[in-house]
Parts: C-alpha cells; structure tokens; sequence
C-alpha cells in the first residue's frame, strides 16, 4: 500500500507479512487501510514539525541562487554521441558546499515547496540550456530533459508556463522533453491530461519517467501523449536476471509498436549497454557515459570546447608544490594577466613567502569562495588537495565540480597518492578518469606481512593512525594501491583485522 502525503509526495510503501497467502476482502483490507492512514498523520505530523525552518531554508536558497542545475548526458547506445542533456537539480550551498541528492529530495518534500522548486528547475535549466546554445555550436537534435513535479503536473496552466518560458529563452519545443511521473498523472487525469496534450501538440516531448519500478504498467503508452520512456535505473541494474530481460524486451516491442522511444537509466557497465542494444533499446544514461556536470563543464562533457582567452588556466596545487604554484602566479602576473588565489591561511603566507623571495609583489586577488572568482582568471588553490588529504572526499569533488565551471583550461597538480589515499572507489575512480593525466590506474595488492607487524605494533602503544601511516611512508611500505599510506587507510586494515 503505496502512502502519500497531501501534497501527492510519497512517504513509503506499507508491506504486511504472513505466514500463509492471505485473501484480501474487505474485511482485511479495511483495517489495513485504517493502519496505512494513522501512519501518515504521524509520518505527516513529524515531517511539519521542522517544516517551517526547512521551509524557510530551501526559500532563502531558490531567492540566493543556491538551487542550480546540473546535467547528466543521454547518449546513442551504439556510440555514445549525445542525444539529451537530463536536468538534475542541486543545492550548492556556500560554506558546505553541494548537498547530496537525497537530502535535497527529503528537503524539498519535507517543506511543502515542491511547486515552487520544480517550477524553479524548468526555469534555470532552460536558461542554462539558452546559454549554452549562445556559447558552442550545439547539435540542432540535442534535447533538454526536465523533470516535472507532482504537484506541477496536476496544476492547471502548465503548458502555458512551459510555451511561454520556451519563448522567453528561444528554445524550440522540440528540443524540450518533460519528464512525468505516471502516479501524478492519474492522480487528477482531468487536468493533467488535456495539459499534456497541448504540450505535446505544440512539439514538446512527454517522457514516462522510471519505468519498471513497480508503479507504471503499460496503460500510460495508449492514455497519454507519451514519446518516450525512461526504464529505471534499478530495472537496468538487474539486467543479468531472465526476468528483467524479458520485461526490457517486452517493453520495447509494445513502445515500438505505440511509436514510443525507450531510454534506459543507469547504465554503467559496457554489459549492461551490449544487452540493452541487444533487446532493441538504443539510448541511455549512466556513469558509464558520464555522471551529472556543472553547466558549465558541458561543453567539456559533450565534445564541444568553448573558446579560452590566451593564457587564461586554472591550477590545482598541494601544500607541497607552493612553489610552482608561485612560477605559474609569477609569470601570469608579469604578463599583466589577472590572478586570484583560493586557499588555506597558512598556504597563502607561504605563497607571499615564496612570491616576496622573488621579488614579486603579491597584487593578486585573495577570494574566499569560487564564486568570487572573475572569470579568464589564473587561479591558485590548494583547497581541493587539502580536502582529500583531510579524508573529505566529498568536500573536495564538490569543489572540483565548482571549480570545472569556470571558463579555464584546467592544469592540474593532484598526486597519485592524493587521489587514492582516500575515499570510496567509486569516488577514486572517478577522480582518477578526471586527472588520468597524472593518476595512473590503481593496482590492488595485498599488505605486507611487515607492513601489519608495524601497524600491529603502534597501534599496541596507542599510536594514532595519522603516525602509523607516517612512520608506513617512512619505511617505504607501500599500500594496497601502491602508493603513500593515508591514515583512512590505516583504520580500513585495522577493520579488516578485526573482522
């Protein structure tokens, strides 16, 4: 039993038990109803009593720009060139920088905010989307997908505000595509239906969103004006199994049949992709194409470079390569170009340091924040490499999506042992296919017996794991990867151990 709040937002799902099948009639559907409603009051009743301070939050952040779209690529299966960007909302917040997905989500439903937020997505993804048309030369069939929410749907005027936005921006129709989510539509079919189809009869795509998670049928491909439908990411990931196969399969015949495209989410293995080809299936996403970018890493992303001023790069630099950071400072400050710096107090006396040794006067600027940062400016920062060192891998791929949304080639500093030294693989990974330039592919290995007989020992006289992992470097242990200890890594063999 599928339960929601008054707003149409989805609480959970109540799920019973038994020992034997029961049969549903009245007389047990009755108390299950009565149970499934008294959970949502309490549910309801928890989720407002913080519901004006979140409220208040998530409005301080859609007036602050705080709310911005990112977008992950859709690609032909086949090839892999770009078919549709799909807009993904985050918070990025000032200090800590952007917020994960789920909490945003939790955010957005727990203020009652859903209409305005997702009004705010269409809004800032077509005008990100006008942008970057005015800077590449983007493909005439690249679509723009945009979620829509619930309560969106269901609001009558809809096409008028999605037409006249489309106009506002010059975007053509059919280079936007809605994505819905069928519960919403049937919810008030009255309205949602006549909206959709005017939508549709303008050129605007209607894509049926996540597909096969167990709330859509087949209905939805003959009631609605749909074009497109999207199989849900848990229904791809369960590709190896016979039975998902046959539902893909039988999928794309009937949207074959209805004249309806299907793209699949979540495709992140090349396995996953050959099968999807195989069923008939001939577009995706997935982090095996790409994860979701900052607007402004696009261009980067679709194959389409934007133009650079001479001498305009951004660079990455640890505590240890201060110097070099002060020849690149040195050099663009004599060719009278704009620098700013990013980074630590200590880290910038050191730079005045090395810069005052040279005799170079430190006329740069001195920002608290990427977004201070003028743009075709030479930039100096450490932040993203003391983050990781520090263990947050989060903190610092936050500020490397940050930092890819400047106009700037981006030179980069990081160390092998500064990408693997923490963090999960998929987060290794990732930064490693960003900076393949100097990370090369982690080897996994086994530990030293010599290297656990020193951790064994300086554990045993109540050694932290930042100085066992010292005195591993100091000995020339190297880790599993290979390269430098970094004391999350310490406490991962010392789980192992214990387990």
């Amino acid at each position: 039993m599928a339960l929601d709040t008054v707003d149409s937002d989805a609480l959970g799902v109540l799920a019973v038990t038994e020992a034997t099948s029961p049969t549903f009639g009245p007389d047990r559907l009755q108390p299950l109803e009565a149970l499934g409603q008294s959970l949502v009051t309490v549910l309801e009743q928890s989720r407002r009593t913080g519901r004006g301070d979140e409220a208040r939050r998530l409005r301080l952040a859609l007036e602050s720009g705080e709310l911005v779209p990112w977008f992950q690529p859709v690609v032909q299966l086949a090839d892999g060139r770009p078919h549709a960007v799909e807009t993904v909302l985050r918070w990025q917040q000032p200090h800590l920088g952007v917020v994960g997905a789920a909490e945003l989500a939790r955010a957005v439903a727990s203020s009652g905010l859903s209409l305005e937020v997702g009004r705010h997505t269409l809004h800032v993804a077509l005008r990100a989307f006008a942008d970057l048309r005015a800077g590449v030369d983007v493909p005439a069939s690249l679509v723009l997908a945009v979620p829509v929410a619930p309560r969106h749907l269901v609001e009558p005027g809809l096409a008028d505000e999605v037409l006249a936005d489309l106009e506002a921006h010059r975007i053509a129709p059919a280079c936007l595509a809605l994505e819905i989510p069928e519960p919403a539509v049937f919810d008030n079919p009255s309205v949602a239906r006549p909206e959709l189809q005017r939508l549709r009869d303008a050129g605007v795509q209607i894509v049926l969103d996540d597909f096969g998670s167990g709330r859509a049928g087949h209905r939805p491909l003959l009631d609605l004006p749909v074009t497109a439908l999207r199989l849900s990411s848990a229904l791809v990931g369960r590709l190896s199994e016979e039975g998902a196969q046959t539902l893909v399969r039988t999928t794309v015949k009937r949207a074959e049949e209805a004249g309806v495209r299907v793209v699949a989410a979540g495709v992140n293995t090349a396995a996953q992709r050959d099968l999807l080809l195989s069923m008939g299936c001939a577009v995706g996403q997935g982090h095996l194409f790409g994860p979701p970018v900052a607007a402004a890493s696009l261009p980067r992303v679709l194959g389409l470079p934007r133009p650079l001023a001479a001498g305009s790069h951004t660079v990455h630099l640890s505590q240890t390569l201060v110097t070099d950071g002060a020849d690149v400072i040195a050099a663009a400050l004599a060719a009278e170009l704009t620098v700013a710096v990013l980074a630590s107090p200590a880290h910038r006396e050191a730079l005045a340091r090395e810069l005052a040794a040279r005799g170079v006067a430190p006329t740069y600027l001195v920002v608290a924040s990427v977004s201070e940062i003028p743009a075709e400016t030479v930039v100096w920062t450490d932040l993203a490499m003391s983050s990781w060192a520090a263990g947050d891998v989060t903190g610092a791929i936050a500020l490397e999506d940050e930092l890819s949304r400047l106009r700037a080639d981006v030179h980069c500093g990081h160390t092998p042992d500064a990408l693997q030294g923490c963090g999960t693989e998929h987060q290794v990974r990732r930064l490693i296919e960003q900076h393949a330039d100097v990370a090369p592919e982690p080897v996994a290995r086994p530990v030293s017996p010599d290297a656990r007989s020193l951790i064994a020992g300086m554990v045993a006289t109540g050694a932290s794991h930042h100085s066992i992992s010292a005195a591993l470097n100091a000995a020339n242990h190297p880790t599993p990867y290979g390269v430098r200890w970094h004391w999350k890594q310490v406490g991962r063999v010392l789980e192992e151990q214990a387990a």
